[in-house]
């Protein structure tokens, strides 16, 4: 493994990519079995606990501490939902209970995503709201939201409403 003593996985993870990296690597480990306890998890949760401590901002290029971007904010709810989700909860086998940390890091992550969207969906954030969107972006905000809710957080119809409509008019007369 690269991962640095920091928990990150070192000259791989920069500002640029908040966290996003870590997100993905976490995710990674989890959906390969490892757990909770895995001293690569746990490492890789004390960075997400440090960053994630404070309110979020949209990352100004090089932002620092708290600055995210949607790819980041996604890869980490992807890794929550491989760490802690049953992939098929039923009504007999309900969610299990959520650490707060991580229930506080799901509903911060995902109250972000729906403010980070502009009027026509998920683009490149850093400080301007105003411009075109961008579709990958879209996609993995998306993935990080659907993540949330099989966890448990409440998203609103009108946000997935507001997406499929946002979709729906990006997409060209040939299909």
């Amino acid at each position: 493994s690269k991962q640095a003593a920091d928990g990150t996985w070192g000259p791989y993870q920069t500002e640029a990519h908040a966290f996003g990296l870590l997100g993905l690597c976490l995710q990674t480990l989890a959906t390969c079995g490892h757990g909770a306890r895995h001293p690569a998890i746990v490492a890789g949760q004390r960075v997400l606990d440090r960053e994630l401590a404070g309110p979020l901002h949209v990352m100004e290029w090089y932002g620092g501490h708290g600055s995210i971007i949607t790819y980041s904010a996604a890869t980490v709810l992807l890794f929550y939902e491989a760490l802690h989700g049953d992939p098929r909860p039923t009504a007999s086998a309900p969610l299990r209970p959520l650490p707060a940390r991580v229930r506080r890091h799901i509903e911060a992550l995902t109250a972000w995503l729906l403010r980070s969207r502009n009027a026509s969906g998920w683009r490149y954030p850093y400080t301007n709201t105003e411009g075109r969107t961008d579709l990958s972006n879209m996609v993995y905000a998306l993935m990080g939201l659907h993540a949330a809710a099989r966890l448990g957080q409440e998203i609103g119809d009108n946000a997935w409403l507001r997406a499929a409509r946002q979709v729906l008019a990006l997409q060209s007369p040939d299909g």
